[in-house]
């Protein structure tokens, strides 16, 4: 039985948890006379309310929303919600929230129905349990804003969701309230939780908390993806189902599994890789073995050779020890005899050395000699020198004083001429000023400009009238030659019917004038209108034809280039201002041409022709009419067609439209309600407009001949006008020409005038000038006797310095002299002894060459011995460096170099020995060839990416195992559950389905694997099931008798269909269902009325069937539908909420009258009450006496809503 639901008064809470309160309510009722429902006035909720003092403190910006503070759900020990599951809805308080102003639902435990007309907000509900509980609004499919949910006119909405909780240990359980507040400005939210300010994420994971799953179609299914889930992939079912029916482990075992496979896919196709690659790499190393060992001998060739080469200062080293120790001993020798030559060559060469000490001396004193006359040639040319510049001094004064008398001359010539200038100015200034008025003669100016200004408007405006008057004449003429033109057309077809054409739409007709004059701007010739380019030949069928199309459709032009289109746009629209109708046809596709029937199936219907056979015209232009009005789908009859045969055309053709007997009937099909949603108009047809033999309005011809006429003689009096206004602009211009010569002689005159006047008034300041240039020439040549006098003094006081200079020159030539007379005997001494050494010299020549070559032999034998002790040296440490070399290269595991080493130590190796060992290692490297010198390394390279290849396949191996154990550990729990889920779902689809006479199924759909590796035994072969992903959920079902099961798509089945099958999954769900509540919204659409009534029974025979004695099962349950069908089935546990929105919907405080079918007055927060006098009606008038179905006397039908505000709008 339906549950009363009353507005609850809220307890207020207790800092103490232990403190024992409870919510009012009113139980629902069992007894067959228990008609009556409690009502509490409004004055206990206020007087509650005010009572309450424990309520916890909310933002002031919250308060001022709400009717009462949010307050934190009381912990009871007394469940007062015993029926509801924990996360199930108990209440939904709503303010300026789409359509409401204030509402409140108290929704029951199990299903849930909610009625009422289209447009009061019954999705609203739906809107608001998606976002009040956490969910984005993408969800609904009805935008993504928040503030597109605040109802017009308010800055700001609320959503209080209380939630039953769940039971703790001992009992008691605390409802949990969601809060949210959403701003339009800035689509800004605040979120609570029982009081206590939250964040969306926050809530969001409380609500997950109960298993609430508002993103899972299986559980939320709001009316805009009602479509979507029979379009949902089976993939996608199954997740969703698993996510809503099974338990927490089940859509975590197939993500497992899912992993798993990705990662053993990736191993096995990474391992197949791996082998291909290692296979590969191995035969090309058997391939190059012997090649690479080959290139080992040259190589290890090629190294001795290297180290031969670097050891080679070995054997020279020894060489050169030899040689060194050689020369050593011969330095030795030859020393000894050089002392031994020495002791016996001195008393001779004693004599020889005192005489060149002497020669020395004396070489000395020619030196100092020479030194002193040099310094006496310096000291004359010094003297010399300033003599020289002091007659430099005495040439300047000369030449000044001769400058300043040519100057003096000159000035004085200046001076007289100045003078003459100056008698010249004072004469001129004695004459009289001469005679010019400035004020006269811009007057005069004035005047002309004022006449030639007058004159030049005079001469404009004659300008511009006769220019207006040819405008007006082009006018005219146009004019003249359109209404000559039509009177023309009137005696041919084609001007009849464009004169018809421009009666029913001149813009086109004028659109159609300009395209023709101008086809050549665009790509493709644009198409006319079909009045104009296209023909109906059987004029009998012309009513018909225009019946089916609009006249706007007469006059569409058809592009044929998209740049045409665009084109055509700019210049009729943006620039003629022409507001036509345009289309695009690019290509010449006429699939939109094809005809559903051939001619023996159209008449079978009582046709005779499709319209679009008795049109004639471009193919892109009858296309465009097909597309347009569907010329190819409406048809004529040439007789009376029989209601049977209409019958047949309504429901089972795809006629849209036929002609006949003078009548036009049309068909509206809406293919998602069905195929019986067919609506049929029919029309009388309209005569001809475009199409007809009616002849031309003769009148029309009269009207334009007279117009013509009237049009001639304005051309004569605009012609006259014309002439008239050229004589004018042509005095007015030979005027003009007279008065600017005057101008321009008046403004010469007065130019010299100025001129004359200037130069008169410029006198006196000339003369000043003048003046002042005349004195300072007088002061100048008195100050040139002076500089003279000057200047003569000063030179005569250089010359007496000059004198004296001369003087001092003198004396330093008689220095010279003395100087050069002492050199002299000097130098003669020095030749003395020269003589006296080279006489001694020559008597002991022998003696000193024996003793020089003895030491030249002496020293070359000792720098020859110490080069060679230091080339010894450097190669000794050069052999050092190159052994310790050798002995790193050991202690790495390489000793060859070191062995050679060794080996040319102990042998004493000489250089012939060292070449021979080159010329053999040479000879062995040749025999074995050249070669790819890169061949090791490749070799080498390979070799280690081989060993790489192994350790990676071996690797692989185990991980494949270890993934394959771990597949099949998880798949062992989840594929039985799975299927144990699926079978449940089933046996409950296949129940509903069973009732309403047709067959349902619902089974696993596996998806294997295909790769060979995964195909074996060990796996289960090509059953496999390995491919996770792609599992699914296949719903069959038939509505049919004799058809089999099919897949649900939503190509096969209709929209009723698809809705139904749609239902009776989730209704399988119900009771197998984790989540506390579901929502479904106008599932019912595109039902018919039997369909509907069969599934709205099995609906409530699951929700409320384990409710019978009070007991718990299925979830809590959502239905919105907008219909209300007479012979429905209830059931107790239901609950009806009625949604009553609109304007006139009794505000907070207001009385509802009792004559809308309320029993009492309701002063605040009003319901709508017991639906009993409404039954009690019911029955009387009869309605329901054919049903047993409808609500019996004795049942209550409550409503859960409050009637707060709900205005909609």
């Amino acid at each position: 039985m339906a549950r009363l639901a009353v507005r609850r008064t809220r307890s207020p809470e207790s800092d103490d948890e232990d403190e024992v309160t409870s919510r009012p309510r009113t139980p629902a009722s069992t007894a067959a006379n228990d008609r009556k429902r409690a009502r509490r006035s409004t004055r206990d909720d206020d007087s509650s309310d005010d009572e309450s003092s424990g309520e916890r403190s909310v933002p002031k910006a919250t308060q001022q929303t709400l009717t009462r503070p949010i307050s934190k759900a009381p912990l009871t020990n007394l469940d007062p919600y015993p029926q509801h599951q924990p996360g199930a809805i108990v209440r939904v308080k709503l303010k300026n929230f789409v359509t409401y102003t204030l509402a409140e639902f108290k929704p029951g435990p199990s299903l849930n129905m909610v009625i009422g007309p289209n447009g009061t907000g019954k999705s609203t509900l739906v809107c608001a349990i998606c976002l009040g509980l956490g969910w984005p609004a993408s969800l609904l499919g009805r935008g993504d804003k928040i503030g597109e949910f605040v109802k017009h006119g308010a800055a700001e909405a609320y959503i209080e969701i209380e939630l039953k909780g769940k039971p703790k240990e001992n009992g008691r359980v605390r409802n949990s309230i969601i809060a949210r507040k959403m701003r339009k400005d800035g689509n800004k939210n605040d979120w609570w939780i029982n009081g206590n300010p939250s964040t969306e994420k926050a809530v969001r994971t409380h609500a997950q908390s109960f298993s609430i799953q508002i993103d899972n179609l299986c559980q939320f299914l709001p009316q805009d993806k009602v479509v979507q889930f029979a379009q949902m992939d089976p993939k996608e079912i199954l997740k969703s189902t698993q996510q809503a029916a099974g338990d927490a482990q089940m859509t975590k075992h197939h993500e497992t599994l899912i992993q798993l496979r990705a990662v053993q896919k990736d191993k096995v196709g990474a391992q197949r890789a791996n082998k291909e690659e290692l296979q590969n790499l191995t035969k090309r190393q058997e391939m190059q073995q012997a090649e690479v060992e080959r290139l080992r001998d040259r190589a290890k060739h090629k190294e001795k050779l290297e180290w031969l080469e670097r050891a080679a200062l070995i054997p020279e080293f020894f060489t050169a020890k030899a040689r060194t120790e050689t020369a050593k001993q011969t330095s030795k020798r030859l020393e000894r005899e050089l002392n031994q030559l020495r002791e016996e060559s001195g008393p001779a060469l004693r004599k020889v050395n005192s005489k060149q000490k002497y020669h020395q001396n004396v070489q000395k004193l020619v030196k100092e000699r020479s030194n002193e006359l040099k310094t006496a040639q310096e000291e004359a040319k010094a003297a010399a020198d300033a003599v020289a510049e002091l007659q430099t001094h005495i040439d300047d004064f000369n030449t000044r004083i001769a400058t300043d008398k040519k100057m003096a001359q000159s000035k004085q010539q200046g001076l007289a001429k100045q003078r003459e200038e100056l008698a010249r100015l004072q004469a001129a200034r004695d004459q009289p000023v001469p005679d010019f008025d400035p004020r006269a003669m811009n007057a005069e100016i004035t005047d002309r400009d004022r006449e030639i200004e007058a004159l030049d408007d005079k001469k404009r405006e004659a300008e511009d009238r006769a220019r207006e008057m040819q405008r007006q004449r082009r006018v005219r003429e146009q004019a003249l030659a359109e209404k000559e033109e039509n009177i023309r057309k009137f005696d041919t077809t084609s001007g009849q019917l464009e004169q018809r054409f421009e009666a029913i739409n001149k813009e086109a007709a004028r659109a159609w004038k300009w395209i023709q004059a101008n086809q050549n701007i665009f790509e493709k010739p644009v198409l006319g209108p079909p009045a104009l380019v296209c023909n109906v030949p059987d004029l009998t069928i012309a009513p018909a034809i225009e019946s089916i199309l609009q006249k706007s459709d007469l006059c569409i032009f058809t592009a044929q280039t998209h740049n045409d289109y665009i084109k055509l746009q700019d210049k009729l629209s943006k620039e003629q201002g022409l507001s036509v109708a345009l289309r695009v046809r690019p290509d010449d596709n006429m699939d939109s041409m094809r005809k559903p029937y051939s001619t023996e199936e159209l008449q079978s219907y009582g046709l005779d022709s499709y319209a679009i056979d008795h049109i004639e015209g471009p193919q892109k232009v009858l296309a465009m009419l097909c597309d347009e009005k569907k010329l190819h789908l409406a048809a004529i009859a040439k007789g009376q067609i029989s209601s049977e045969q209409h019958e047949r055309l309504m429901v089972r053709s795809r006629i849209g439209t036929y002609f006949s007997q003078g009548t036009i009937h049309k068909f509206i099909r809406r293919a998602e309600l069905g195929p019986q949603a067919t609506i049929s108009s029919s029309s009388v047809a309209r005569p001809p407009i475009i199409w007809t033999d009616k002849p031309v309005d003769l009148g029309r011809k009269a009207a334009l001949q007279r117009e013509v006429s009237e049009i001639k003689g304005e051309l004569e009096e605009i012609q006259s006008g014309i002439e008239d206004r050229k004589k004018e602009f042509a005095d007015a211009g030979a005027k003009i020409k007279e008065l600017n010569e005057q101008k321009k002689q008046i403004e010469a005159d007065k130019a010299r005038l100025q001129r004359e006047l200037s130069t008169w008034n410029g006198l006196p300041g000339k003369i000043d000038d003048l003046n002042r240039k005349i004195g300072e020439l007088d002061r100048w040549l008195k100050g040139a006797v002076d500089r003279r006098r000057g200047w003569n003094a000063e030179r005569e006081d250089t010359m007496i310095k000059r004198a004296e200079g001369a003087v001092q020159y003198a004396e330093r030539i008689g220095t010279i002299k003395e100087c050069m007379a002492k050199l002299i005997a000097a130098e003669v001494q020095e030749i003395e002894a020269a003589s006296d050494v080279e006489v001694l010299g020559q008597r002991n020549e022998a003696i000193r060459d024996m003793l020089k070559a003895k030491t030249d032999e002496e020293k070359e034998a000792a720098d020859t011995a110490h080069e060679m002790l230091q080339n010894v040296r450097r190669m000794m440490k050069a052999a050092q460096k190159l052994q310790e070399e050798a002995k790193r290269l050991s202690d790495d595991g390489d000793p060859v170099f070191l062995t050679l080493i060794k080996e040319m130590i102990r042998d004493k190796w000489t250089p012939e020995h060292h070449r021979a060992e080159i010329e053999a290692v040479n000879a062995q490297i040749e025999l074995t060839g050249v070669g790819n010198g890169d061949a090791i390394r490749q070799y080498e390279e390979r070799q280690k990416k081989i060993e790489s290849l192994q350790a990676a396949v071996a690797n692989s191996e185990t991980q494949i195992d270890e993934a394959l154990r771990a597949i099949k550990e998880v798949r062992d729990q989840w594929e039985p559950a799975v299927e144990a889920l699926v079978a449940k779902i089933s046996d409950a689809f296949a129940e509903s389905f069973a009732r309403i006479g047709c067959a349902g199924q619902v089974e696993v759909g596996k998806a294997h694997s295909k790769a060979p590796e995964d195909c074996v035994e060990e796996n289960g072969g090509e059953e496999n099931g390995l491919d996770f992903a792609n599992w699914r959920i296949n719903i069959s079902v038939k509505f049919r008798e004799h058809e089999p099961l099919s897949l649900l798509d939503n190509h096969r089945q209709s929209g009723g269909e698809r809705a139904v099958s749609t239902i009776f999954y989730l209704m399988a769900l119900q009771s197998l269902s984790r989540a506390p509540f579901r929502v479904v919204d106008e599932i019912n659409q595109g039902m018919d009325g039997r369909n509907e009534r069969m599934v709205h029974g099995r609906m409530v025979d699951v929700a409320c069937a384990e409710r019978e004695d009070g007991g718990g099962g299925g979830s809590q349950y959502f239905l919105i539908t907008p219909k209300l069908l007479s012979g429905l089935k209830y059931r107790r546990g239901m609950t009806i909420l009625c949604i009553v929105s609109g304007e006139h919907v009794p505000a907070e405080g207001q009385p509802v009258d009792e004559d809308a079918g309320n029993a009492g007055p309701y002063k605040n927060y009003p319901t709508l009450g017991d639906f009993l006098p409404f039954a009690r009606k019911y029955a009387a008038l009869g309605l329901g006496g054919g049903s047993t179905q409808t609500p019996a006397l004795g049942r209550r039908v409550d409503s859960g809503v409050a009637m707060v505000g709900a205005v909609s709008g």
